[in-house]
């Protein structure tokens, strides 16, 4: 039997859990809607001074083409 698996030299685990660095790109206008929005905003915070996503598409996936006595065959286990 052959197992595989990923290794981390990282023996410092504050640093390997800290986020990545967020910024702000590019010249937006002062008076924009998108000046508003502040890094560590909530969803909500953003919706409330943006408004809702009006892009609601839905798209089919792979998964819609799998019989059911498969995927209840895949989720046990």
């Amino acid at each position: 039997m052959l197992f595989t698996g990923c290794a981390s030299t990282n023996n410092n685990p504050v640093a390997s859990s800290a986020l990545p660095e967020s910024r702000i790109e590019g010249n937006i206008p002062v008076n924009a809607p998108f000046a508003k929005i502040k890094i560590g905003m909530g969803q909500d915070q953003v919706h409330s001074i943006l408004g809702q996503s009006t892009y609601n598409k839905k798209y089919q996936t792979g998964k819609m083409w799998i019989p059911p006595s498969i995927l209840a065959a895949m989720t046990c286990v």
